[in-house]
């Protein structure tokens, strides 16, 4: 089984010349970085517009981990516990698929 590079690393010329190129964006790569892109302005307004006290009709995403942490200790866990898994993906990738999405 050859060694695959991941896409976000350095080249490294002992890997191929496949190495050094970046491939271009697949289809999937845009509407991935458009909807998380998307998620994560909407999400930010939002949180700067409730901590400069706008009045939003709705709790905000901190707002609602937070009642769910008072009420629900075990809440807190599952919640952690996603954001580990999230932050081991983002930082392993492509762990732990056997190579990138390309």
């Amino acid at each position: 089984m050859a060694v695959e590079q991941s896409p976000i690393s350095t080249p490294r010329p002992e890997l191929g010349p496949r190495s050094k190129q970046p491939g271009p964006f697949t289809r999937r790569e845009v509407w991935g970085y458009v909807f998380w892109g998307t998620m994560a302005v909407f999400i930010t307004v939002m949180e700067l517009l409730a901590q400069f006290g706008t009045n939003i009709p709705f709790p905000t995403i901190s707002v609602t981990a937070a009642n769910l942490a008072a009420r629900h200790p075990w809440v807190s866990i599952i919640y952690l516990g996603g954001l580990v898994t999230l932050a081991a993906h983002i930082v392993f990738y492509p762990w732990p698929n056997r190579s990138a999405d390309r």
